[in-house]
C-alpha cells in the first residue's frame, strides 16, 4: 500500500507538478475522494488488470463493460475491494471510505 504514495512523492521530488497524475498514482490502490477521471481509470486498471489473482471471469465481465459503464463498474470494484477487507477483518482506510461515500452519492444522483 505504500508504493503509490512513495512513487508520487518521488515524482514530485523529480519535478512532476501535475496534481491529477500525482493523486492518481498515490491512491491507485486505495481510492480517494479527490480522484478525477484519470485516477478512477488507474484505480480500475490496477484492479482489473488481466492476470491478477481474482475471479478472472468476473473481472473480464467488468472490463467488457468499460468505458461505457464506468460509474457502475467503479462502484462494483470498490464494493468488492471493501467486501474483501471486511471478510478478512482488515481495517479500511479513511480515504477508501471517503472514496466510497463520494461514489455512493454520485450513484444515487444518477438514479
Amino acid at each position: 500500500m505504500l508504493h503509490g504514495p512513495a512513487c508520487a512523492a518521488r515524482l514530485r521530488r523529480e519535478g512532476v507538478r501535475d496534481e491529477s497524475v500525482l493523486t492518481a498514482i498515490a491512491y491507485h490502490s486505495t481510492g480517494h475522494a479527490d480522484l478525477d477521471l484519470l485516477g478512477e481509470l488507474l484505480y480500475l486498471a490496477d484492479y482489473l488488470e488481466p492476470g491478477r489473482k481474482r475471479d478472472s471471469d468476473w473481472a473480464a465481465a467488468l472490463r467488457d463493460r468499460l468505458p461505457k459503464h464506468r460509474g457502475p463498474v467503479l462502484r462494483e470494484v470498490v464494493t468488492g475491494r471493501i467486501g474483501h477487507l471486511l471478510d478478512q477483518s482488515l481495517p479500511i482506510l479513511q480515504t477508501t471510505i471517503e472514496f466510497w461515500n463520494r461514489l455512493a452519492r454520485e450513484g444515487r444522483a444518477e438514479e
